[in-house]
């Protein structure tokens, strides 16, 4: 009988304090705050990532609408299960624990008060973390591979790759999928650089980076 997989320790045991305060919810301009008010909704809590965007309304807005439009549209050309596989998968390639511990969030049962999630167990999670998981099927796996290697280096993204996606997926699906990658990339980005605090109801699993990621 295969013993279950533990939970990893977590990486921090308290929230810390962002290096620059965060911005005052009433500052976000009034055309944003129905979206912010969705997101909120959605995951059960306001991110600390859209307190610190609200500094620039500019990139907020530009962050909502990308994030809208492409990882949390439910009617892409990809299932949203995947797209949220997907970010595991690029967060954890670029490092950023705050990124991941989310995606990984959305993967898990709901977490009180959130309308989204997906019910996987931390087996799921630790093969896509350790890269050792094959995806269900022939279509999650080329994105799956897509993602890994335009995360690590986008130069890296063989032809074999694309021939299978051009095989497998549409072109709206290819599109989808590769704008959805360079999303992460861009947020993975900004969130590890400015050393994103993690919300404390989210620091339980914190730890899965870490424990999991290969080291070489």
């Amino acid at each position: 009988m295969t013993e279950p997989i533990a939970e990893p320790l977590p990486k921090w045991s308290a929230e810390a304090a962002p290096f620059i305060p965060y911005a005052d919810i009433g500052t976000c301009p009034p055309h944003l705050r129905p979206a912010l008010d969705a997101m909120a909704q959605r995951m059960g809590f306001l991110a600390n990532s859209m307190k610190l965007y609200m500094h620039s309304p500019y990139v907020l807005e530009a962050v909502l609408n990308i994030g809208k439009n492409i990882a949390a549209n439910p009617k892409g050309a990809l299932p949203q299960e995947l797209k949220r596989k997907l970010g595991v998968i690029c967060s954890a390639a670029s490092g950023c624990v705050y990124s991941a511990t989310h995606q990984v969030n959305y993967l898990l049962k709901p977490p009180a008060g959130a309308e989204e999630g997906f019910g996987l167990g931390l087996e799921d999670i630790k093969n896509l973390i350790d890269e050792t998981g094959r995806g269900a099927d022939e279509f999650e796996q080329v994105c799956f591979d897509f993602a890994r290697a335009a995360s690590c280096d986008a130069n890296n993204v063989s032809d074999e790759i694309r021939a299978r996606l051009k095989r497998l997926l549409t072109p709206e699906q290819i599109m989808e999928l590769a704008g959805f990658v360079g999303y992460r990339k861009f947020v993975d980005t900004v969130h590890a650089a400015i050393d994103l605090p993690l919300e404390q109801s989210l620091l339980v699993h914190s730890g899965y980076i870490d424990a999991w990621k290969p080291t070489s």
